[in-house]
């Protein structure tokens, strides 16, 4: 049963981190255009427009996608587009992002989890400027010089499932002079780390993956 999970967003500072080292690690979750530089076990994504994208090309890997017109997440290779019958329906959506849904779904389903590396989770621009690997290369993105993203219900939400897990360990892995959002600053499982963390020792200390 997996004990360590990895959920990969698409913030620059991924691409510090070797992402293929980590499929004997443990489980690997991963956002919307992820699909085309690296296959998740499974990949999240809620964007109507991405959704299309990603069921129309050839990606192989298992995706679960929120059905055009729902808030359903289904997992199948036919789009529903709120068709009759929704016989592919999995869950209902909590009108999370991408990312927050990825973290929530994961320990729905693997609640053996005991920690999950946040890899790629940038909350913050550069030099307000999007942060965003695919900015200006995938059409459902804003161009690169488009001004950052506002993060605020990414923070929101993640603050919720953080406080609904007690018992799983968080790691926001990367930018480590990043500031901690107010909203996460009195969580207790939720830390930032300048590595990804695979096990905590008896002594209650994090060791790390290494791989930078």
């Amino acid at each position: 049963m997996h004990k360590l999970g990895f959920v990969i967003g698409n913030g620059e500072s991924r691409l510090k981190y070797d992402l293929s080292i980590l499929r004997e690690q443990g489980l690997i979750y991963g956002c919307n255009a992820l699909y085309k530089d690296f296959e998740p076990d499974l990949l999240i994504s809620v964007d109507a427009n991405m959704v299309k994208k990603i069921l129309k090309s050839d990606y192989k890997g298992e995706v679960l996608y929120i059905g055009i017109g729902t808030r359903k997440f289904f997992l199948n290779r036919s789009h529903p587009e709120n068709k009759p019958g929704m016989e592919n329906f999995v869950i209902n959506s909590r009108g999370f992002a991408a990312g927050p849904s990825a973290v929530w779904l994961m320990i729905h389903y693997f609640p053996n989890i005991k920690i999950i590396n946040l890899i790629g989770f940038d909350l913050y621009g550069k030099n307000g400027k999007i942060n965003n690997v695919y900015a200006g290369k995938d059409d459902c993105y804003q161009p690169a010089d488009s001004n950052a993203v506002v993060f605020r219900s990414w923070v929101e939400h993640l603050a919720i499932i953080f406080k609904e897990n007690p018992g799983v360990q968080f790691f926001r892995v990367g930018n480590m002079e990043d500031p901690v959002p107010e909203d996460w600053q009195d969580i207790f499982n939720i830390q930032f780390s300048h590595e990804w963390v695979k096990e905590i020792g008896e002594d209650k200390v994090a060791v790390y993956g290494g791989d930078v």
